[in-house]
């Protein structure tokens, strides 16, 4: 009887944990380009994308890609300021106090969603592909909170990755913020509103995570490797296929197509969604990680559920530190990355 009990729990857990997998996932699931097909022009592309939940515009269009290049090379040269303030007096233990660790399912071949279709790259790379070694984290926002005197429920947002600092990559896996899982409550007069804990960003709460299963603060340095895991943010495959299209290429399997950060190309992949999470990453964090900046990005397809799946790996190298930052702040961290 026992033994069916615990039988029981861990099913409850695993089902529970798919259910909210597959309900951030299926609802706002956006397929990939059918193959072959063509656009008309790169304006074309950056116009017809409509779910750009995280760049929040206030009803104006979607960026140029003019504007994207130049909010990249800002991200850049934050990366590589020594003078950009910093994230001060952000705890591991603050954190939890807003946010929970998860069960990680993963079934009995130590792989998973995502280790499966970037294979392929991981192995070429020299990364590991199972678990363990790498670790697999789900980290929920399902605390409520007081903020000036007043009780805000938990929003339920969700962070899932895959880590290893050891072999120094990480595969953001499933991102929905706490701004954009209540984005819909600000029109119910019976909730909270649309709303977020004083530590929220994709960024932060994953960085201490990392920090936290790193064995030494060297260690935690050794980031290398960014990936973007099945991306649905619009704008970003939209930016994504221009870039491509600017050089006559399609998305393609691994190896893909890297654009080098001297290129307008990554600096407009790098002011997307997908990848201003990395940048801050590098930006808030300089006093743990050294001066770190991002050399590369690849973009990929892989083969998911019944689609083709982007996906892209940011490579990230040591700075000399010597730039000046410049550009606007952070902003609220909102959104699906």
């Amino acid at each position: 009887m026992a033994s069916i009990s615990r039988l029981f729990l861990l099913f409850i857990s695993v089902w529970s944990t798919l259910v909210v997998h597959l309900g951030h996932v299926s609802a706002r699931y956006i397929p990939s380009l059918v193959p072959g097909e063509t656009f008309p022009s790169a304006d074309f592309l950056l116009s017809d994308y409509k779910n750009v939940s995280l760049h929040k515009r206030d009803g104006k269009p979607p960026p140029s890609f003019e504007e994207l290049i130049r909010k990249g090379a800002c991200h850049l040269s934050n990366c590589e300021s020594l003078d950009y303030p910093q994230r001060d007096g952000v705890s591991f233990d603050e954190m939890t106090q807003y946010w929970t660790s998860k069960p990680y399912a993963v079934g009995n071949s130590g792989t998973t969603e995502s280790l499966e279709v970037l294979g392929d790259a991981l192995s070429a790379l020299g990364l590991p592909t199972k678990l363990p070694p790498n670790k697999g984290e789900i980290w929920e926002q399902d605390r409520d909170w007081e903020e000036n005197d007043t009780n805000k429920a938990a929003t339920y947002g969700l962070y899932r990755s895959v880590m290893n600092p050891g072999k120094g990559f990480m595969i953001a896996e499933e991102n929905w913020s706490p701004w954009e899982q209540t984005k819909d409550d600000k029109h119910s007069p019976n909730s909270d509103g649309q709303r977020q804990p004083p530590i929220t960003k994709w960024s932060d709460v994953t960085f201490l995570v990392w920090e936290r299963l790193a064995r030494t603060p060297k260690e935690a340095q050794k980031i290398k490797y960014m990936f973007r895991f099945h991306i649905v943010n619009d704008l970003t495959i939209a930016t994504i296929d221009t870039a491509l299209q600017r050089k006559g290429k399609k998305i393609e399997e691994w190896p893909g197509t890297t654009f080098d950060m001297t290129t307008d190309e990554g600096k407009a992949i790098l002011a997307t969604p997908n990848g201003a999470g990395v940048a801050w990453w590098l930006i808030d964090h300089k006093s743990q990680l050294g001066v770190k900046t991002i050399k590369s990005v690849t973009v990929f397809k892989g083969r998911g559920i019944g689609k083709d799946w982007y996906n892209a790996v940011f490579e990230i190298e040591p700075s000399s530190g010597k730039g000046k930052g410049k550009g606007k702040g952070k902003g609220k961290g909102k959104g699906k990355a």
